[in-house]
């Protein structure tokens, strides 16, 4: 009889080098349902002297492993698959805790030794709704950097009392967490904020703007009709992600302001649900000189401005399911690694032989006929042309791709291919992938 769980140690610390031992417990696929969870921790986890991380992947629990207290090198701990309810005194005991992830769980009070864990820094619990009283002491631990909380009736005041508290996320919470009386706004320490309000949030107030050390903005999955002023004096930010909201027709304005927010690395947004209408990027967006990632799918642009081709850190850049018929000359973009033009209505690429460090593109669902300078993308290992106008590609050309794993055409093409190729002989470690025209 196979056991209970399977094991996958990802990290044994046999050299003196090596600071932590990770360690797996995941459940056999086929297991989940047919055995019971697990109880006990294995005995060998008592023995290990240097700091523990463990991930408790699938194994349906409802309480944690009853001798869990006793692991007192634990310091970090993630258990995903679960519905643990309840954590029990003994749990105050790990006192070298200091990242501990319960996603799923159902927690809604926590057990009065909690304070007890002195040195937790990091603290996400998915799926918990918790008590007044569990906050008082979440505002104990002084040395708490992340907190991941979800079904927020208020943010309760103590948590401006924790002083190195710099990453927080909410979801699911009651609207006047956000209000501008919120003590969200006075933690001005915080470098990064996560709001998912499950589509309720339609405005966030100017008093964002307080905020001023935030490298990093996540206002991703909510109903934002429009973005605060304030958000523009937000210079230090790295990362903005304003994907799948509803913005209107103010979104094309509020963007000439872009160019403010001279850090940023990775700035994204669309909508997987009706395109939002930002239609026309400004040209001010060539002065992002450190952006290394362009997300705009789904939002509806006609055209790129010719300043895209100032982005020279620019690694990722997709533009899928938008309503563009040409590009500018991305000759420049020598940093891309990635470009995605899916379902778009152009007829033609500018050549591609200057991005030497491409490793993934995708032009299918275009009327193009040809790619101008494929065979200079060496590094390509995946290429999608799928429900496009190509239906041949020079056989010199595929010799020089000799990286490419995955290759991605339509049953179409499939049919004009295989009368010239022998796709083994030309491409022996590439994956040759068929879409059904129907798709």
């Amino acid at each position: 009889m196979r056991s209970i769980y399977c094991l996958y140690i990802i990290v044994i610390c046999l050299l003196v080098s090596c600071k932590t031992t990770e360690i797996v417990l995941n459940k056999y696929e086929d297991e989940i349902e047919d055995e019971k969870p697990i109880l006990e921790l294995p005995a060998y986890l008592f023995k290990l002297r240097k700091p523990l991380k463990l991930h408790i992947y699938n194994m349906g629990l409802d309480t944690l492993p009853e001798n869990i207290s006793q692991v007192k090198n634990l310091q970090g701990l993630e258990l995903t698959g679960g519905r643990v309810s309840y954590l029990s005194e003994s749990f105050g005991q790990l006192k070298k805790m200091k990242s501990l992830g319960l996603s799923d769980s159902r927690i809604k009070k926590l057990p009065k030794s909690f304070n007890q864990l002195k040195n937790l820094e990091e603290l996400s619990l998915r799926g918990s709704s918790l008590d007044s009283l569990s906050f008082a002491t979440i505002c104990k631990l002084k040395k708490l950097k992340g907190l991941y909380l979800e079904y927020l009736e208020k943010l309760p005041t103590c948590i401006i009392e924790l002083p190195k508290l710099k990453r927080l996320a909410v979801k699911g919470f009651d609207l006047a967490i956000t209000s501008s009386k919120s003590v969200l706004w006075e933690l001005i320490n915080l470098e990064s904020l996560s709001i998912y309000s499950e589509r309720d949030l339609e405005q966030l107030p100017e008093e964002l703007g307080q905020l001023q050390n935030l490298k990093r903005l996540n206002l991703m999955n909510n109903s934002l009709k429009e973005l605060p002023k304030s958000l523009w004096t937000l210079t230090n930010l790295e990362f903005l992600y304003l994907e799948n909201n509803e913005f209107d027709n103010s979104i094309t304005v509020a963007l000439k302001n872009i160019n403010k927010l001279k850090k940023l690395k990775d700035f994204r947004i669309g909508d997987f649900r009706p395109s939002i209408p930002v239609r026309k990027l400004p040209e001010s967006i060539g002065e992002l000189v450190n952006l290394e990632k362009l997300e705009l799918n789904r939002t509806q642009l006609t055209n790129l401005p010719q300043s895209i081709s100032d982005l020279k850190k620019l690694k990722q850049l997709f533009l899928s399911y938008n309503r563009l018929t040409t590009l500018p000359d991305l000759s420049s973009l020598k940093n891309l690694e990635k470009l995605s033009v899916y379902g778009n209505k152009l007829t033609k690429l500018p050549d591609l032989s200057s991005l030497v460090q491409l490793e993934y593109l995708s032009i299918s669902h275009n009327p193009i006929d040809t790619i101008l300078g494929l065979e200079y993308l060496e590094d390509l290992k995946v290429l999608s042309i799928n429900h496009t106008k190509i239906d041949t590609l020079p056989r010199t050309t595929l010799k020089k791709l000799q990286n490419l794993e995955k290759l991605y055409i339509d049953t179409h093409q499939k049919h004009d291919f295989k009368k010239e190729y022998n796709w083994k002989e030309l491409l022996p470690n590439c994956e040759i992938r068929v879409v059904s025209r129907k798709y």
